[in-house]
């Protein structure tokens, strides 16, 4: 149950910065406080389903080896997306004008 806890708090981790680097990709200098929602909406499915995927593939917490498998591939994502870290900002783009 604890590793099974672990990959949900890295599952929500990762989904976090995929958020942040979506929220960046987006941004404008004039915006609706609203244009984030369908963001939020789409990585929230995602999450979900991802989790739920997952919960199927280790038979209820009992197939330790395919949780570990897929907590790794997590980690490994997270590790891609370093700069989307919480205290972390990433570099601005160059605006032309």
């Amino acid at each position: 149950m604890l590793e099974f806890a672990r990959y949900q708090f890295d599952l929500t981790e990762l989904y976090t910065r995929i958020f942040l680097k979506k929220m960046h990709e987006k941004k404008v200098v004039f915006f609706n406080v609203c244009f984030f929602n369908p963001l939020f909406s789409d990585v929230q499915k995602a999450n979900s389903a991802r989790y739920t995927e997952a919960f199927k593939h280790i038979d209820l917490r009992r197939n330790s080896i395919k949780l570990k498998e897929i907590h790794q591939a997590v980690l490994v994502e997270i590790e891609q997306l370093a700069k989307f870290c919480k205290t972390c900002k990433p570099a601005r783009k160059n605006k032309i004008f």
